[in-house]
């Protein structure tokens, strides 16, 4: 199982949106939380699986990326570096 990893700017904006969250609806802050944390787990025991990136091609590297949301609308995207 891979390790996860979050790059500075990557924490910050979490914590920014849990901040918000937590003020409009604490619930909805704990879900977002479980997503989260769900997708931290699919990403060690999976990343492989994910498709690459729009951008992978442009920068170089094997970026891959995972989206958080609703199945329409506005998905939270996390794009990640895989590393063996």
């Amino acid at each position: 199982m891979s390790e996860v990893e979050f790059e500075p700017e990557a924490s910050n904006d979490l914590r920014r949106e849990w901040r918000y969250l937590r003020k409009r609806d604490p619930r909805a802050e704990r879900r977002w939380k479980q997503r989260i944390e769900r997708a931290v787990i699919r990403l060690k025991s999976a990343a492989q699986s994910f498709p690459e990136a729009a951008e992978a091609g442009s920068l170089g590297l094997g970026l891959r990326e995972l989206l958080i949301g609703p199945k329409r609308g506005s998905a939270y995207r996390i794009p990640f570096h895989h590393r063996r």
